[in-house]
C-alpha cells in the first residue's frame, strides 16, 4: 500500500479536514471518508462527510453527506468507513435477506472513479452499496426499473390508498343496544343512536383538538370508515362544531314524554337525531324520541 498523505482540505471551497480514515489498501486510487466543517454558509447544520478520492497527480471529491451536527457527522464518519457494528439481528441464516425498517430511506445513485456505478439505499442504520458495474446497458436497465417502481408505488399503492385503523383513530361500535364511542384510546360515552354516536364523536374531536380517522366497527370485527359522516358536524373550518338546528332542551330539563303520568328528565338534545330521555328519578331507563311532537316541557 503506498503511503498518501491525507487530505487537509478539500472541495471548491477548501473546507477543512477535522477528521478522516482511509478506507482500502489500494495504491491508486487511495480513498478517504472525511469529516468537513463547511463554514457558516450552510443552511442548518455546518459538518459533512465525504469521499475522497487520490491519485497522484489529482484527487476527486463524491458522495457528499450534508447538513450534519458534529454527533451526526462522527456517525456518519464511522459508518462509512465501516468501523461500526454490522446490524446482523435481522439478517436471516443464509445471508439473502435483511429486513430493515425505516420511514424515511435514502436512495441515491453514484457513479465512482473507476466507472463503477453504485446503487444506495441508507435505512434504519444500514448503508447498502450494490455495484451495478460499468457498462452502459446494465445502468439503462437500472434507470427503467427505478422508473417501473415509482409507477408502481403510483398506481399499485397510492392510487388505491387506504388508511387501516390504529390505536389514536376514533371508533363507534355497537353492543347492546347502544353505540359506544371512543377517540384515541379513550372512552367517550354511548349513545341511543348511530347519528347522535356520530354528533358526540365530532363535538369530542373539537373539544380535543384532534381528528384522526373516524370508523365503525361492524359484524366480525370489520371496520368502515366513516370521516365524512363524523365532518358533516363540523363547521366549514373543520375545527368547530356546526349549529345544530332544532335543539330546544338542555340536559336535565323537565319534560312531558308522549302519554306518561309521570315527568321525564333530558339526557341531551342532538338536534335532527332527536332528544333522548329518561323517567325523573330512573336514570337507568333511557328512551330515544325522534318525534318532537311527543315531548313538551314539564310546567307543573
Amino acid at each position: 500500500m503506498r503511503l498518501v498523505v491525507p487530505p487537509t482540505h478539500v472541495g471548491d471551497d477548501q473546507w477543512p479536514v477535522l477528521s478522516y480514515v482511509r478506507v482500502n489498501t489500494a495504491d491508486d486510487p487511495a480513498e478517504f471518508v472525511v469529516l468537513v466543517d463547511c463554514g457558516e454558509d450552510t443552511p442548518r447544520n455546518p459538518y459533512a462527510t465525504l469521499q475522497v478520492f487520490i491519485w497522484p497527480t489529482r484527487r476527486t471529491v463524491a458522495d457528499g453527506q450534508y447538513n450534519l451536527t458534529f454527533d451526526q457527522a462522527r456517525h456518519s464518519l464511522a459508518e462509512r468507513a465501516g468501523l461500526l457494528p454490522t446490524p446482523t439481528s435481522n439478517l436471516d441464516v443464509a445471508g439473502t435477506r435483511l429486513d430493515l425498517h425505516d420511514a424515511q430511506p435514502e436512495f441515491a445513485v453514484h457513479r465512482q472513479p473507476d466507472g463503477d456505478v453504485q446503487l444506495q439505499v441508507r435505512a434504519d442504520g444500514v448503508d447498502v452499496r450494490i455495484t451495478i458495474g460499468s457498462r452502459y446497458d446494465d445502468v439503462s436497465l437500472l434507470a427503467a426499473s427505478l422508473h417501473h417502481l415509482a409507477d408502481d408505488v403510483d398506481e399499485d399503492i397510492l392510487d388505491g390508498w387506504q388508511d387501516t385503523p390504529d390505536e389514536f383513530d376514533a371508533y363507534i361500535s355497537f353492543d347492546r343496544g347502544r353505540y359506544h364511542v371512543s377517540l384515541q384510546g379513550s372512552r367517550v360515552g354511548d349513545y341511543p343512536s348511530r347519528e347522535v354516536a356520530e354528533i358526540e364523536l365530532a363535538r369530542a374531536m373539537v373539544d380535543a383538538a384532534v381528528f384522526p380517522n373516524a370508523w365503525c366497527i361492524i359484524d366480525h370485527g370489520n371496520y368502515v370508515a366513516i370521516d365524512e359522516d363524523i365532518r358533516r358536524w363540523h363547521d366549514d373550518g373543520g375545527d368547530r362544531m356546526a349549529p345544530l338546528p332544532g335543539v330546544q332542551y338542555q340536559p336535565g330539563d323537565r319534560v312531558r314524554y308522549a302519554d306518561a303520568d309521570w315527568p321525564y328528565r333530558v339526557v341531551g338534545d342532538w338536534g335532527p337525531a332527536g332528544v333522548e330521555v329518561h323517567p325523573d328519578g330512573d336514570p337507568t331507563i333511557r328512551t330515544q324520541a325522534t318525534d318532537r311532537a311527543e315531548l313538551r316541557p314539564d310546567t307543573d
